[in-house]
């Protein structure tokens, strides 16, 4: 299965760029989308529905959100474990390697 990384993001985001930063580091590929302020992508509106702003990636078709934090009831749990999830995978990636700190 291929990986799709999509980063939605504006050239003089200092968000965004550390967001590309940590891409690099971890040599993960993505494709790179610019969003203009006033005429936001419905990908965008989709992904961050709630604040509407960049940086928003993207991960097979999934945006990496805040959900766990905003959402509620049943979509709040669900949240909770996707993130779960995600840190495992993430753990697991990162294994022994020197990455933070």
């Amino acid at each position: 299965m291929k990986v799709e990384v999509i980063l939605l993001d504006r050239w003089l985001s200092s968000y965004a760029m550390r967001v590309k930063i940590a891409l690099a580091e971890k040599g993960v590929g993505y494709e790179c989308r610019e969003e203009n302020h006033p005429n936001k992508s419905p990908l965008l509106l989709q992904s961050n529905p709630i604040h509407k702003t960049i940086p928003v990636l993207v991960h097979n078709g999934k945006p990496i959100s805040g959900r766990v934090l905003w959402g509620k009831g049943e979509d709040q749990e669900i949240a909770k474990k996707e993130f779960i999830q995600g840190l495992k995978e993430l753990e697991g990636e990162l294994g022994i390697k020197p990455c933070f700190g």
